[in-house]
């Protein structure tokens, strides 16, 4: 871990622009747990607990982690039309809970 003005990051996040990185990472003391840096809370708080809904990383992961023409969540998943590139669930057509790249978070931090 490396203390940065911003707080502190793993070695790999440090000089990465924010909106790169995962809101979503393991936590240091539960490594089954998962903690969320979204807007929900000013502070990092347990991934889908309380009022975070998991909406920050659908976005995140839709965006910017890859390809959604080529992410294996988005080519299996219902709610997504990846010849028109949109999510359903970003578009509020689908709860948070449909999206296939949570499911696959939670089932690898298990």
């Amino acid at each position: 871990m490396v203390e940065t003005g911003e707080g502190t990051q793993t070695e790999y996040e440090v000089g990465v622009p924010d909106e790169f990185l995962s809101p979503v990472s393991p936590s240091t003391k539960r490594p089954t747990e998962l903690v969320c840096r979204c807007k929900a809370y000013t502070f990092p708080h347990r991934f889908l607990g309380g009022k975070c809904t998991g909406f920050t990383f659908v976005q995140w992961y839709f965006l910017y982690n890859s390809s959604p023409t080529e992410a294996e969540e988005c080519q299996n998943c219902g709610s997504c039309r990846t010849e028109e590139m949109l999510c359903e669930v970003l578009e509020g057509q689908e709860p948070v809970s449909e999206c296939q790249a949570i499911h696959r978070l939670k089932r690898y931090y298990k």
